[in-house]
């Protein structure tokens, strides 16, 4: 909440209802790991 209270974007987005079993769509991950940084660049 420390980046939130300094008007920065936090995004806490979770996998829900997926085990954690290590087994995540790594796709999905780097997707979205792409979305996050180019939302900084612009």
């Amino acid at each position: 909440m420390h980046f939130a209270n300094q008007g920065k974007e936090v995004d806490f987005a979770l996998p829900w209802g997926i085990p954690h079993s290590g087994d995540y769509d790594l796709d999905d991950l780097f997707a979205w790991i792409d979305h996050i940084i180019q939302k900084e660049e612009d």
